[in-house]
């Protein structure tokens, strides 16, 4: 994730340090494993979310162009 951080001007990476699974965030979010990635547009709008947006990313950060 941090190359593709890196490797683009449009992309943001945030992480969230959830300390339990019964934590407001992980509430809010819905997160129930982890990695757990979510891609939002240029609106704000949820696009994808899960696990396999992770590995979708990291293998080939050029996914991300299709948001």
């Amino acid at each position: 994730m941090e190359a593709a951080d890196a490797q683009s001007d449009f992309f943001e990476l945030r992480e969230i340090d959830i300390t339990s699974w019964e934590s407001s965030v992980a509430d809010q979010y819905n997160i129930r494993s982890i990695p757990h990635c979510m891609i939002y547009g240029r609106e704000g709008e949820l696009k994808e979310s899960g696990p396999d947006v992770c590995w979708a990313v990291v293998e080939n950060p050029s996914t991300l162009l299709r948001h």
